[in-house]
């Protein structure tokens, strides 16, 4: 019996080790922000997000220069947008260099670096991170009801901000009924 167990514990060992499982780590700070092996500053892009998460699932058409691609196994979806346009004979689906708009990851996997996973109550949520800012309506692609758990100060460089300098988020939890549904990474790369 005892050989057994060590050969199927090597087994698992051995096919975690080749099969190159997906860290569910996501972090976010002021300068960076990481969903896994995806480090977002590193490689904002439909192939960097495929070099970390492998084969995607779907991807629709949201416009003629965005879309969203989905890694169900995973539970996340990314958005993807460009400025620049896009060449001849590609789409917002298949051409690897447009760049990532947003993150979101739902499911138990995730978690941030202080342990909040979706399917956490709210009050965990605050417990791990007593100065998030709860935003009640959404802004722009930013999901709400939602707690900004990692933002900080900017300032406003496009021009329609109603103060010189605003805050932003980098990492948000969104909520509903009390509970954590969905880790959201505002990214907005698409100004290329």
């Amino acid at each position: 019996m005892r050989p057994v167990v060590l050969a199927l514990g090597l087994l698992c060992c051995t096919s975690s080790a080749v099969g190159a499982p997906v860290s569910s780590m996501i972090t976010a700070d002021r300068d960076s922000q990481r969903v896994g092996s995806f480090d977002v500053r590193k490689d904002p892009t439909l192939r960097g997000a495929m070099r970390a998460f492998g084969r995607l699932t779907s991807c629709r058409l949201t416009s003629s220069i965005s879309s969203v691609a989905t890694w169900d196994r995973l539970g996340l979806r990314i958005s993807f947008a460009t400025f620049g346009g896009i060449p001849p004979g590609r789409t917002a689906c298949t051409y690897r260099g447009i760049h990532v708009s947003w993150i979101r990851a739902s499911g138990a996997r995730w978690r941030t670096g202080l342990g909040l996973r979706p399917g956490d109550p709210v009050a965990q949520l605050r417990r791990l991170y007593p100065r998030a800012r709860f935003q009640r309506r959404q802004i722009g692609s930013w999901p709400a009801p939602a707690y900004w758990l990692v933002h900080h100060r900017e300032r406003c460089v496009i021009g329609v901000c109603p103060r010189p300098y605003h805050q932003v988020p980098k990492l948000t939890a969104t909520v509903r009924d009390g509970v954590v549904r969905s880790l959201f990474l505002p990214v907005g790369a698409q100004g290329d």
